[in-house]
């Protein structure tokens, strides 16, 4: 009895907090994967998934196609914080907000990563490898 108690609290306490966190946490699945692989952190991999023309190329992107207006250094309370899952091929096939400043700028940024290209495939032990960074938009 005190186990099921204990049980249902901790349920209640999960769905509690995970359905107020909704807004600052999203997981959008583009493209479903074919097979289970291991996905390395982008910082830990021998070469690292880059935005074909680097970090400059890859603001540019966003500044060509946002609706909004975006500034090319970051700012916390005007960033909106996410990670960008690429696979084997260059792909990228999810993304997650970690930090939100607004719906409109959330759905701002889902767009942009569906019109994202592929990218420069990350490579770990001369294997091209899934990999997950963590990017930011800073909107005016």
């Amino acid at each position: 009895m005190q186990k099921t108690f204990l049980f249902t609290i901790v349920c209640v306490i999960i769905n509690f907090t995970g359905n107020s966190q909704v807004h600052e946490e999203q997981e959008i699945l583009l493209i479903k994967p074919t097979k289970k692989e291991q996905v390395y952190n982008n910082d830990m991999v021998d070469e690292k998934a880059i935005f074909k023309g680097g970090d400059s190329k890859l603001f540019k992107f966003y500044k060509n196609n946002s609706k909004f207006k975006i500034k090319d250094f970051e700012i916390p309370n005007k960033s909106t914080y996410f990670k960008l899952y690429i696979d084997c091929d260059g792909n990228v096939y999810s993304h997650k907000i970690i930090k939100s400043i607004s719906v409109n700028h959330d759905k701002e940024v889902e767009k942009l990563v569906s019109l994202m290209p592929k990218w420069k495939p990350a490579k770990n032990n001369n294997k091209l490898v899934k990999v997950v960074l963590i990017d930011y938009i800073t909107f005016q």
